[in-house]
């Protein structure tokens, strides 16, 4: 096995080669992580041709630190350091002054126009019709002539605006208020049963066990997740290993469970609003709901 000679206040001895190098690699690998921990957070769609090249090179540095010997430690690691330094310093003089970003960055490329594309500005870009044509596919176009604008941004991906005649209908068209959402309650994670999360719900755990009992449900455990959503709608998911199969509800029981949700979504906004009339409004329909469903509960499940 090779031997490498190492000094030491005039003393001289021999480490072996495998060592050596995995000392050095040990080393490496500490500097590279300790250099990723204070650069910038970047995501990969973001980086740009300079974040790739210096990617590579702090890459290479980092290699000729662990396996070139013939290298001193010391001055390796001083140009892994400027390597790693200087785009941070670079990246803030691009966030504080525009005529470097304008140097550096040519910016988004407009390629389609009042539905007319664009040929000299595809030709900066480096693209072709069928590479236009294949963004707006990603997009969900298959026809040129819906598009408006059509803008390629500095990531490479392709932002499109659509003709007003090709738009999807919105709420706000027909002239309907949409419904207040908000993200889903987690009632049962892992076959637990979250309690602190049903106690700040408008749902009880009756609620939640007659449910699933509706579904076939009757061991919380073959849950996997049951969620509920701000319209009072249950997802259950089961574990695939117990095939347990949930059975669609009948329209029956569609029927008192939608009453039952109408009951917990007025109870909701009594709790919600800060209007007194209002909250008396909301709690007086909410027992309407509820003596309804029990005097219909007996003939529909009967």
């Amino acid at each position: 096995m090779a031997n490498s000679r190492v000094e030491n206040k005039g003393r001289v001895w021999n480490m072996p080669e495998v060592l050596l190098v995995a000392l050095r690699s040990l080393f490496a690998f500490t500097s590279l992580f300790i250099l990723i921990l204070f650069l910038r957070n970047k995501h990969l769609s973001q980086f740009t041709f300079i974040d790739y090249v210096v990617g590579i090179t702090i890459g290479s540095i980092a290699a000729s630190l662990s396996v070139e010997l013939e290298n001193r430690t010391v001055s390796v690691f001083a140009g892994l350091m400027v390597w790693g330094l200087l785009p941070q310093l670079l990246g803030w003089y691009y966030l504080k002054y525009q005529g470097i970003r304008r140097a550096l960055d040519s910016g988004p490329t407009i390629v389609i126009k009042r539905g007319k594309i664009l040929e000299e500005n595809l030709q900066k870009e480096f693209l072709n019709l069928e590479d236009l044509q294949m963004h707006l596919r990603i997009q969900g176009i298959f026809n040129l002539n819906e598009v408006e604008f059509a803008v390629m941004e500095k990531n490479g991906q392709l932002s499109v605006l659509r003709k007003r005649d090709k738009q999807p209908l919105t709420l706000s068209d027909l002239g309907v208020k949409p419904l207040k959402q908000g993200a889903p309650l987690v009632l049962i994670s892992d076959g637990k049963l979250l309690r602190r999360t049903l106690a700040t719900s408008p749902y009880t755990e009756e609620w939640l066990l007659r449910e699933l009992e509706k579904r076939g449900i009757r061991d919380i455990s073959q849950v996997v997740l049951a969620q509920v959503d701000t319209s009072g709608l249950l997802y259950v998911d089961l574990r695939e290993d117990q095939g347990v199969e949930v059975p669609p509800i009948s329209r029956q029981e569609e029927i008192l469970a939608n009453l039952e949700k109408g009951a917990a979504l007025l109870e909701t906004f009594a709790l919600e609003t800060k209007n007194p009339a209002a909250r008396d409004l909301f709690r007086t329909h909410r027992e309407k709901l509820t003596a309804i469903r029990q005097r219909l509960q007996p003939y529909l499940r009967g």
